[in-house]
């Protein structure tokens, strides 16, 4: 019990609790009223701050857990996802950025499956590139909410965003595949070698 209601784990489920309140107050702010919207921006900031404070408690005080690996994602995709899906209702440009960002989870999910079938191995923990990809999406779509609100940025500089935030997408599923496909080919070589 002790390593699965770990502080790592309960901010996730937290995370996870904030998705609705994102969505009620972004719902609510489009229909006019900015306080909303601005308020729904701190509440993304929030999951984002908690997912930096989880990773850091989780390696620093040795609280990783095989549980952890899996909520923390879990709850980073589903906040990502209500967030970009909220947002291409008013934005058209967010919806290329959510399909390539369906697409890289789609294919992670039957990357870690392939990889635990083939190998047994538990999940891999979310490297460099995934939570630079995880950052600067977040980064994007709080900008685009904001500017809903104060009009600040040009519109070819939202578009160069979201073009940077999808590239981002793109470099972290090659990444993961690169590093999917060398953990599956160790597994087999180990195999190979036991084997003679």
């Amino acid at each position: 019990m002790k390593r699965i209601f770990t502080i790592p784990n309960i901010l996730s489920i937290v995370r996870i609790l904030l998705i609705p309140v994102f969505i009620v107050l972004y719902l609510i702010g489009r229909q006019g009223e900015n306080i909303y919207l601005i308020i729904s921006v701190l509440v993304v900031a929030l999951s984002g701050f908690t997912d930096i404070l989880d990773g850091i408690i989780a390696r620093k005080c040795n609280m990783v857990s095989d549980l952890g690996k899996v909520l923390d994602p879990v709850a980073d995709k589903l906040t990502q996802a209500a967030v970009a899906i909220c947002l291409a209702i008013d934005n058209p440009i967010v919806i290329p950025m959510f399909v390539v960002f369906a697409i890289k989870e789609s294919a992670m999910m039957i990357g870690a499956l392939t990889l635990y079938k083939s190998t047994d191995r538990r999940p891999i923990s979310a490297k460099w590139y995934g939570k630079m990809s995880t950052v600067i999406l977040y980064a994007v779509m709080m900008l685009i909410i904001i500017n809903t609100v104060y009009s600040f940025i040009p519109g070819w500089l939202i578009t160069t965003l979201v073009i940077i935030a999808t590239l981002s997408i793109i470099f972290s599923v090659i990444n993961y595949y690169l590093l999917f496909r060398a953990a599956i080919r160790e597994e087999k070589a180990e195999a190979h070698s036991q084997s003679n």
